[in-house]
C-alpha cells in the first residue's frame, strides 16, 4: 500500500465513474454499506441531497462517500441536519494511511466547504 499527494474529493464523472464501481469492502462488511453502484442510483433519485464524492488517495481510488447538507428533516421547517449517508473504504486501504488515524487529521471543514463550493 502506497500514499499518494493526500486524500481528496472528487465529483463522480464519467472519467471516475468505473473507478467508483471498483470500491469494495471487505467481505464481511458488505452487509453494513450498500454497494457503490446502489448509492449512486440512490442518488440519483435525490437531486441536491445526496452528495456522492470518490475518496482518492493522489490518483489513487480509496474510498466512497455520500452526505447530505443541510435537509429539512421534517419536512415541517423544524430542524435541518446534514450527515453521511455512506462510507466505504476499500478492503485493502482499512487499517492503513487511509484509515481513521489518517481522516482523523483531514479538517472537519473540508468536506463541508467542497459541499459549498459544488453548490
Amino acid at each position: 500500500m502506497t500514499t499518494g499527494t493526500g486524500l481528496r474529493l472528487e465529483e463522480i464523472t464519467p472519467a471516475n465513474f468505473e473507478a467508483a464501481l471498483g470500491i469494495r469492502v471487505r467481505p464481511d462488511q458488505e452487509f453494513a454499506v450498500e454497494p457503490v453502484v446502489k448509492s449512486l442510483a440512490e442518488a440519483s433519485f435525490h437531486p441536491g441531497v445526496a452528495w456522492p464524492r470518490l475518496i482518492l488517495d493522489g490518483d489513487r481510488p480509496v474510498g466512497f462517500l455520500m452526505a447530505f447538507f443541510d435537509i429539512d428533516w421534517y419536512e415541517d421547517g423544524s430542524v435541518r441536519r446534514s450527515g453521511l449517508w455512506w462510507l466505504n473504504i476499500t478492503a485493502g486501504e482499512q487499517g492503513g494511511a487511509t484509515g481513521a488515524s489518517r481522516w482523523s487529521r483531514w479538517p472537519r471543514r473540508s468536506v463541508g466547504a467542497a459541499a459549498r463550493s459544488a453548490t
